[in-house]
């Protein structure tokens, strides 16, 4: 496996120390897998960063897309609230009380 020279900047260390931060144990051939996975993922952002988007028009797509969106109304469900309350082991003045898992 050896280091890509192309956009991704992404060396053989850098992903070896990665995996080790992570506490991922791979052999050479997975090593080798995730490095052209993740080369071929940074390649795309390479191109993605590439896209002239200067003048497209402020709102877009997310914002437009929320207002076009035919959402629900933010409703409360006390029925469902009383239920947690009944299966809880203990519930108090709006908290709920649990036993201890730690010693």
């Amino acid at each position: 496996m050896e280091d890509n020279p192309k956009a991704t900047r992404l060396t053989r260390d850098e992903l070896e120390t990665t995996a080790e931060l992570a506490a991922l144990e791979l052999d050479e051939e997975s090593l080798a897998s995730l490095f052209r996975a993740l080369a071929t993922v940074l390649e795309h952002f390479e191109v993605i960063s590439g896209v002239e988007v200067s003048e497209a028009p402020h709102g877009t797509p997310v914002e437009r897309s929320v207002e076009l969106a035919a959402l629900r109304a933010d409703e409360g469900m006390p029925q469902a609230v009383d239920a947690l309350h009944a299966a809880a082991p203990d519930f108090e003045e709006g908290f709920f009380f649990v036993p201890r898992v730690t010693p």
